[in-house]
């Protein structure tokens, strides 16, 4: 008899034990790795964890910052500008403000950008090129989101003209500068505070819409709220946001039904969002709005609407979305050069059977919960007082809570930390993390919940690599020359990485 003394098999993290086979197998079925002689040792109990330290004065400071960054989105969303006394409607808080506009000709930048480096191969190796390379897609997602949002301004101003008491250039610069400077503010986090700084603003932008709705909750003097439309509204958050806690939580956190129905390690659950479709209709919604502004008004079709009764269309469009963007985004030959430059499978076959068995068994899943969770708000929302924040929104929200509560765990147990590295491919952390492990580095991936939620177009949120200072250099170089290969990099795209 012989067994697989990997860590990092997929069957022991989901099982919790060595898988075991016959004398005449030569390497695991599961991750590929040369077996070992002998039945597999009996399962030794985990060690008691030991209490993380007290959170230190600049921890603290750190999350004081964070919440102060995250407090002034909200007040500029909020915010209202000096408008005329009698508009002649009523107009809803914040839609006078100086985030009218809002962020999303920037998120809309990223997404554009994203999509166009992954469609033209000259622009591939920069997406995969650590933070230097990272840096020349960023710099180009910041102008096309500042030429959108000029756009936008421009379209808006002469509306808002009419209700808003300031000159009109005046109104201009500050539709236009106020998205840009609170996306640089949100710097400031990445780098002084906890967590990522763009994803906690919009995070938090969501906060004043849900209070709102819990308030209707408790309104007497209100419309009367249905139980089962709030449960149900409950229940599509929980549909997203468990199984990403789940795939990216330690693998004795995870119920075992969980283990043997959603695939551990690597491959984690293939999810885009609440809608696959969000993705893809992102830029028409900001061409809705333009045509609007010329007179016209783009009708969608009624197969892209949540709403009952033509939901059902909607729903088959969004699984079979689910399916391409999870097979697309998780294909087993790029999970396996991954998993091949950072040593952890030997081969070529070897490790994309394993893949490519549990892509099969993940993405349908995928596509089943990404379904139910659209189907149940589309049904709760038709059947509370007050309409809630998106499934999404709410699903972003708890994700980058959990985020936030991973890294202020790990800062506590590891003290101070640098990125060493950023990732857009959530496949690539589980096998970063143990290959650093390997190394003796200790390393903890920011951001992992949310991309594991929004894996491509929230390329606004990498998934940073951050270790010891100290350590900083070692995993740079470790990095760079282990997912040069799997990238495609030429050698000045290295060197450029590591200078």
């Amino acid at each position: 008899m012989k067994h697989c003394a990997a860590p990092a098999c997929p069957f022991a993290t989901r099982y919790g034990r060595a898988a075991e086979y016959a004398d005449s197998v030569a390497r695991c079925v599961d991750c590929g790795a040369l077996l070992h002689d002998g039945p597999a040792p009996e399962p030794t109990p985990a060690p008691n964890a030991e209490p993380l330290p007290r959170a230190s004065r600049g921890l603290w400071l750190r999350g004081g910052l964070t919440l102060l960054i995250a407090a002034l989105a909200v007040l500029l969303q909020q915010l209202d500008l000096p408008t005329i006394r009698d508009p002649g409607f009523e107009v809803p808080s914040g839609a006078l403000g100086p985030l009218a506009v809002g962020l999303g000709p920037l998120i809309l930048g990223f997404g554009l950008v994203e999509l166009v480096a992954a469609l033209i191969p000259q622009l591939r190796p920069s997406r995969y090129a650590g933070p230097r390379g990272r840096s020349r897609l960023v710099a180009m997602s910041i102008a096309i989101g500042l030429g959108l949002t000029l756009i936008t301004t421009t379209l808006t101003t002469p509306t808002l003209s009419y209700l808003v008491d300031l000159d009109i250039r005046l109104v201009s610069l500050l539709l236009a500068a106020t998205p840009l400077l609170l996306y640089y503010v949100s710097r400031g986090v990445d780098r002084f505070g906890v967590g990522s700084g763009l994803a906690v603003i919009l995070a938090a932008l969501v906060v004043p819409d849900l209070v709102s709705h819990l308030r209707s909750l408790f309104d007497t003097g209100g419309p009367e709220t249905s139980a089962a439309g709030e449960a149900a509204l409950l229940l599509a958050t929980a549909a997203l946001a468990l199984p990403v806690w789940w795939t990216c939580g330690p693998a004795g956190s995870t119920p075992g039904w969980v283990r043997r129905v959603v695939p551990s390690g690597p491959m984690t659950l293939p999810l885009s969002g609440g809608s696959p479709l969000l993705d893809l209709l992102l830029p028409l919604t900001v061409v809705t709005p333009l045509l609007s502004f010329f007179g016209y008004w783009l009708d969608l079709p009624a197969f892209l609407y949540t709403h009952l009764p033509v939901a059902t269309p909607h729903l088959l469009a969004v699984g079979a979305a689910a399916l391409l963007v999870g097979w697309l985004y998780n294909q087993p030959a790029r999970v396996a050069a991954v998993l091949r430059g950072l040593s952890l499978h030997v081969g070529a076959g070897s490790a994309e059977t394993p893949l490519r068995r549990a892509l099969w068994r993940a993405v349908p899943l995928s596509a089943l919960l990404v379904v139910a969770a659209v189907g149940l708000w589309a049904y709760g929302a038709d059947h509370v007082a007050e309409v809630p924040p998106t499934v999404l929104e709410l699903a972003m929200l708890v994700v980058v809570t959990l985020d936030l509560r991973a890294e202020w765990r790990a800062r506590r147990a590891l003290g101070r930390l640098g990125r060493a590295w950023c990732l857009h491919r959530s496949y690539a952390v589980a096998p970063v993390l143990t290959a650093l492990e390997r190394e003796g580095i200790d390393a903890f991936a920011r951001n992992r919940h949310l991309r594991a939620l929004l894996p491509f177009l929230a390329s606004w949120a990498p998934i940073d690599i951050l270790v010891r200072p100290g350590d900083v250099a070692r995993a740079q170089a470790f990095l760079a020359a282990r997912l040069g290969a799997s990238g495609k990099l030429s050698r000045d795209a290295i060197l450029d990485a590591l200078s």
